[in-house]
């Protein structure tokens, strides 16, 4: 028995194709051995294992994304011991442990150089921006680690839905006076940034409004900035008698696709252009006949369908004459 120990090197290589020859060696009496010669009697593999490509389902982790799940894709330069997974940890100063939850189930290896971490992702409505990812633990075939992987500004996290911080209408209370373009003003002012590609659209809780009595005044809708937008509507010519409106927000976004916090804002305007009328009258006496003249009175009480009426005139018609009596300072319901 002959051994030959040989130092290795710490230089990284790898050498599948080993081939091992054997020869000069003699017995006692002094007869050379026949040439021995193996092929591939071993392989050298000191190459460390690397992550040459990362993929993402999504960047972006929105209210979209809450529910469902986010997906990492890890591609290795070359066969791994798929019995062995890497750990992935992210980097960033904030604690997101609790949004983004490892499902070991639905991670592992799809093939011997491909592993893909599944994450459940949590609304915990909060921005985290550009958040790393460190990749250790993966070994190759021949035990070698695994580099270190890290990459910097990976994923954002923004979950948290735009809040009102103002919202104005210019009248409210709509009347017959102002039947026509531009009736009502509705300014909404957020605080992040909205999403200025999608048209603000409002809906009111009395959904049979939009479309008959107010219609929607595209022209003056706009937003004014990124955080505020002004909606406009015209006030048809129709009667109307809606009190304590409410206002609802339909499709708005923030700039990562969130829905505002509040989307129904109550009691905002008054719709009224009803005309008032009389719903019953009563005169003080049945007949006006002789012996009222010059010594009696005669009058008519008047009930309307409406509170707090007043007049500096009410106007009267009897046959085919006019008879005008002022009537001032007297509210009747």
């Amino acid at each position: 028995t002959y051994k030959v120990s040989y130092l290795i090197s710490a230089y990284p290589e790898t050498m599948n194709n080993v081939a091992l020859q054997i020869k000069g060696c003699k017995n006692l009496n002094n007869t050379e051995q026949n040439v021995f010669v193996s092929y591939q009697p071993f392989r050298i593999d000191k190459q460390n294992p690397v992550v040459s490509n990362i993929q993402y389902s999504n960047t972006l982790i929105n209210d979209a994304l809450a529910g469902n799940q986010l997906s990492i894709t890890l591609k290795f330069n070359e066969k791994c011991n798929t019995s062995i997974h890497p750990v992935l940890q992210f980097v960033n100063q904030a604690n997101i442990g609790n949004t983004l939850i490892l499902n070991s189930s639905a991670s592992g290896w799809t093939n011997d150089t491909t592993f893909k971490a599944v994450y459940n992702v949590i609304d915990n409505n909060e921005i985290v921006d550009s958040i790393g990812i460190n990749v250790v633990n993966a070994n190759d075939l021949a035990d070698n680690t695994q580099l270190t992987y890290d990459v910097l500004n990976a994923l954002n996290i923004d979950t948290r839905n735009a809040e009102i911080l103002n919202v104005t209408v210019n009248d409210s209370l709509l009347t017959i006076s102002d039947i026509g373009g531009n009736a009502l003003l509705i300014s909404l002012s957020f605080d992040k940034d909205m999403n200025q590609t999608i048209n603000p659209v409002l809906n009111f809780s009395n959904g049979t409004l939009l479309g008959t009595s107010l219609t929607l005044n595209s022209a003056n809708t706009s937003w004014q900035n990124a955080n505020t937008c002004q909606v406009s509507f015209n006030l048809q010519n129709v009667v109307t008698e809606e009190f304590n409106i409410g206002v609802i927000l339909t499709g708005l976004k923030d700039v990562s696709g969130n829905s505002p916090l509040s989307t129904i804002i109550d009691s905002m305007f008054s719709i009224d252009t009803k005309r008032p009328s009389i719903i019953a009258s009563m005169g003080s006496t049945p007949f006006i006949a002789d012996n009222n003249v010059g010594s009696g009175t005669f009058s008519i009480d008047l009930t309307y369908n409406e509170k707090d009426m007043w007049s500096e005139r009410l106007f009267f018609t009897v046959g085919a004459k006019w008879m005008r009596d002022k009537i001032q300072g007297k509210n009747k319901p």
